[in-house]
């Protein structure tokens, strides 16, 4: 890699480095001029006397503000890369991220904003050139804005402007990529087409540069080929971009960086300040802290916020920049840890090979977070689960666990073993309560605008739900859910409300009671009875095979998701599958539910009138049905 040096004597020079000695340096982010004969090339450099083009005031302030951070070297892409040679360009091309995100600094120099004002009476008026600046619609700097750890804006004067997390709310309305990205989450986190849309309307001088642009962004290379043309470039891009997809798909019946954001999309998006009173915890402290405490255990009962605790835990992880963070959520996930019942020595051998992985000497300087939502959902194998915990939860291995449930006791005895770092939201119930209060005014605050309530409705709604929500973040959740509905009139929005009791359990006694006035409320009884009994989250497709359907509702997408939608209390629909809005939810139709009164018995009863092992038969026998319809003896005779 070569680097940009400026002497004593104020000439700029190049010095080439081997890839493991070099130096600390910073980085320039611009944008080309038209006139690629007005920026100072390497040539220029190697030939000397240019220093007069318009494109060397980029590099005298690219010196400049290095040597104010204290940076001695610097690098620009116009006079640091060859481009007469193409394995150079080609190598460069491929190192680009590479070199961005490595950086101590990227200033980004934006040439057509200016901070100069006629007089000292006029406001600044760089904000509205900013926000139409060209450096956002070209294609390279989509990279350059995402890759570096710090990227700092400049006008043309060379005056700061701000950072990319000062200004990460324009930065993202104007380029549509989420503030996530912008902070630095794992982009693995974000699905293909979304990380192919940040890159939609932005132009290239190149076709193939469309495409090329986006090695950084997915991590993979292809060799360059200018003259394929724009499509040809794509196709082989996408084809490099999946060639590992079917591995994953093997290795993970999920992604989890996809779940947690499908989940904090479902729970209305995540509050800093509902989370944010975590980590002053002196448990979380310590677990962060010290290498003594590899283990912290979050317990508490449902519906209490376990998993947005987790869910921005991870996120002040990734600011920190970790080097490994896993996240695994343990419920509404297909069963994996139950293979031994098919194979029995698969689960011993996976164990082994993680405990291995887990001892790399790679991992030695490198400490891994682990994390784990919701291990009481574990379906089966929870004690060689939590056998893996423990037995990695101390020295050789570098590796720290957080781990989310309820306080179950045999949970408990395991875990005690290797820690007494708990960490009870019982025993935080004001901290909780108060990160209640704030999801309150969040959510009566965007209810009231979409309902368009007056003053008075809306803070009779506000009072109610901070008398009755028991610090129970699902019973604001469900209940905002019910008012939302399009059908409640604000004139009995209120009256509405006071018909929700306080509880999760009453709450569920009261929305049964609700859908056993639906029309299709048998219908509703049955969706909900095989939901609760399967193993794993079930398809719109599979459950028209389950359950018998009235005629023509099979052919109505539209129409069984509006089934569905009677089920709103208890099931959500995303991606055409069903889940369960949280395991407290199915709990309670499994007659898992403490309240023993005579409402419930009720609404249990009507609920689920078949035991479950007639709902096993109704599955397996209307299964068998439908495998009928195209299996048939001797099929390939």
């Amino acid at each position: 890699m070569r680097l940009l040096e400026r002497t004593n004597t104020d000439t700029i020079h190049l010095t080439k480095f081997p890839i493991k000695d070099i130096p600390p340096y910073a980085i320039l982010s611009h944008t080309w001029s038209d006139k690629e004969e007005e920026e100072f090339s390497f040539k220029d450099l190697t030939d000397g006397g240019a220093d007069s083009k318009h494109g060397f005031n980029k590099i005298r302030f690219c010196a400049d503000q290095a040597s104010r951070d204290g940076l001695r070297f610097f690098w620009v892409d116009t006079c640091c890369i060859d481009k007469s040679s193409s394995a150079e360009l080609q190598e460069a091309i491929n190192s680009m991220f590479k070199w961005y995100c490595d950086a101590a600094k990227c200033y980004v120099y934006l040439v057509y904003v200016s901070t100069h004002k006629p007089n000292v009476n006029v406001n600044p008026t760089w904000k509205q050139a900013f926000l139409q600046c060209r450096w956002f619609k070209r294609g390279w700097t989509l990279q350059e804005l995402i890759a570096s750890k710090t990227v700092e804006f400049f006008s043309k004067e060379g005056e700061y402007l701000g950072d990319r997390q000062t200004l990460g709310n324009d930065i993202h309305n104007v380029t549509g990529i989420p503030l996530g990205a912008l902070q630095g989450y794992t982009l693995s986190g974000f699905g293909n087409e979304e990380r192919m849309s940040w890159a939609k309307n932005r132009k290239k001088t190149h076709k193939e540069d469309k495409a090329y642009s986006l090695f950084g962004i997915f991590d993979v290379q292809i060799p360059i080929l200018y003259g394929e043309g724009e499509d040809k470039a794509f196709r082989r891009l996408r084809e490099e971009i999946n060639k590992y997809d079917p591995c994953l798909a093997d290795l993970r019946s999920t992604d989890p960086w996809h779940d947690k954001r499908r989940i904090e999309h479902a729970k209305g998006g995540l509050l800093k300040d509902s989370y944010s009173w975590v980590l002053e915890t002196p448990e979380f402290q310590q677990w962060r802290s010290s290498n003594d405490n590899r283990l912290l255990w979050i317990k508490g009962d449902p519906g209490k916020g376990k998993t947005m605790l987790l869910c921005g835990i991870i996120d002040e992880l990734q600011k920190s920049l970790v080097s490994g963070l896993t996240h695994q959520q343990c419920h509404r996930r297909p069963p994996r840890l139950n293979i031994t019942s098919y194979h029995p020595a698969t689960s011993t051998h996976f164990t082994q090979i993680l405990t291995s992985i887990l001892q790399d000497a790679d991992l030695e300087t490198k400490p891994m977070y682990l994390i784990i939502d919701a291990l009481d959902e574990c379906i089966t194998d929870l004690l060689q689960l939590l056998e893996l915990i423990t037995q990695t939860s101390s020295a050789p291995f570098r590796v720290k666990w957080i781990v989310s449930s309820r306080k179950w006791t045999q949970i408990e005895e395991k875990l005690a073993i290797v820690t007494q770092n708990n960490l009870s939201l019982e025993l935080n119930a004001k901290s909780v309560a108060n990160a209640v209060d704030v999801y309150i005014y969040y959510k009566i605050s965007q209810l009231s605008i979409k309902k368009k309530y007056n003053d008075k409705t809306k803070m009779a709604i506000q009072d109610y739900f901070l008398s009755n929500a028991n610090g129970t973040f699902l019973w604001v959740a469900l209940v905002c859910q019910a008012l939302a509905d399009p059908g409640l009139r604000n004139w009995n929005a209120l009256r509405t409300l006071q018909t929700f009791p306080a509880g999760l359990d009453s709450l569920y006694v009261r929305m049964i009671q609700e859908i056993k006035g639906y029309e299709h409320s048998g219908l509703c009884r049955d969706i909900l009875a095989v939901t609760a009994t399967v193993r794993r989250p079930i398809s719109l497709e599979e459950i028209t095979s389950i359950v018998e359907m009235p005629d023509g509702l099979c052919d109505e997408p539209e129409a069984l998701e509006e089934i569905i939608g009677l089920c709103g209390s208890f099931l959500t629909l995303q991606d055409k599958t069903i889940y369960f809005v949280r395991q407290s939810a199915k709990d309670f139709l499994l007659g898992r539910a403490s309240n023993n009164s005579r409402h419930f018995q009720e609404a249990f009863n009507w609920g689920f009138h078949l035991d479950k092992e007639e709902v096993n038969y109704t599955i397996y026998s209307r299964s068998l049905e439908v495998v009928s319809t195209v299996l048939r003896r001797d099929i390939y005779g």
